[in-house]
């Protein structure tokens, strides 16, 4: 919306809108002026716009500062997630153990105990007993593996995006061509 001057009898300007047309303002100095009507209004002096602020300007450079930064950020968090939920090898709990094969004796018939006699502890008896593990620890301990692996190169990946964005982020702007020559300006 256009604001113009009204000028009054002291010197002063006092700005008016074009939704004051045909009314009356007042100047600091008491004298009430009537504003012109709205065909009039348009002869009047334009007061001078304030200095807007001036706005950004996203150019190519912080585009891709940006996005860089943000995939960083995502690659990054990902590791983070997913070293703090990465699978622990469970520990070998002997008392459990051994409640666990004495309640399964205490449940089998004379029969499954000469089985499991035969089968099983004749051949420990001649080898020896090997160190009792969890099953599927070698498994787990590969899932870990797999997991770090991926989180090395994740974390990798993100400091490269992060390094791109900051080469982004002060790489010089082209501002103007002269002839052939090609002015820059460094930030």
């Amino acid at each position: 919306m256009s604001t113009y001057l009204l000028t009054c009898q002291c010197g002063n300007k006092i700005p008016v809108e074009v939704g004051q047309a045909g009314g009356h303002v007042a100047c600091a100095c008491g004298n009430h002026l009537d504003v012109p009507a709205l065909r009039n209004l348009r002869h009047l002096p334009l007061a001078q716009q304030e200095a807007s602020r001036p706005r950004a300007v996203w150019s190519t450079n912080k585009g891709i500062a940006a996005a860089g930064l943000i995939v960083a950020g995502l690659l990054a968090a990902y590791a983070l997630w997913n070293r703090f939920n990465e699978p622990a090898v469970p520990k070998f709990d002997p008392d459990y153990r051994i409640n666990a094969v004495n309640e399964g004796l205490t449940k089998m018939s004379p029969i499954e105990s000469w089985k499991l006699w035969v089968e099983v502890y004749q051949p420990l008896a001649k080898s020896g007993f090997a160190v009792f593990e969890n099953p599927h620890t070698a498994a787990i301990e590969q899932h870990i593996a797999q997991r770090r692996v991926l989180q090395t190169t994740l974390t990798i990946i993100a400091a490269i995006c992060a390094a791109v964005a900051l080469a982004a982020a002060y790489w010089p702007v082209e501002t103007r061509r002269q002839g052939d020559k090609v002015t820059r300006r460094h930030r």
